[in-house]
């Protein structure tokens, strides 16, 4: 659901530090991970991945060891074509909002950002 006055709502595109860092705010009170808008269009672990709104792909903040296409521990090209922001975890010193690889047909909550608010 979009707050009402909010036009062109689409999953969270995040393209620099500033907008990491508001990530990273939302998601340390965050009880689950959450889909941003990022999707991969290849099977290359770091090649082809896109915006849902077609900016940039030249900032990233990819958790430790991702992308790895590695749904539940195995190692399987092309798997993981979707981004997520990840839960912080003080047991392997993970700060909240950065970013995994995950299959797309996993049920999380998402990110959205919307343009045109009154």
């Amino acid at each position: 659901m979009v707050a009402p006055g909010c036009k062109n709502a689409h999953l969270a595109t995040i393209t620099s530090q500033a907008e990491q860092d508001i990530l990273s705010g939302l998601m340390a009170g965050s009880d689950r991970n959450a889909w941003l808008g990022g999707f991969q269009g290849g099977k290359s672990l770091f090649e082809n991945w896109h915006w849902v709104k077609g900016e940039k792909w030249d900032y990233t903040a990819w958790a430790d060891g991702e992308a790895n296409d590695t749904p539940f521990g195995t190692y399987i090209p092309g798997s993981e074509q979707h981004l997520e922001t990840l839960l912080g975890d003080e047991d392997i010193e993970r700060d909240p909002g950065v970013w995994n690889d995950a299959p797309g047909s996993e049920l999380k909550y998402f990110v959205v950002e919307s343009e045109h608010c009154s």
